[in-house]
């Protein structure tokens, strides 16, 4: 259970960083 907590943590991270990094390349496009 906590290891598919830390994963599920993990992915939901790996997607906003994500996100955010195409923000920011819109941004400065």
């Amino acid at each position: 259970m906590l290891c598919h907590f830390h994963k599920y943590s993990y992915n939901n991270v790996m997607i906003i960083s994500i996100r955010m990094g195409t923000f920011l390349f819109i941004l400065v496009i």
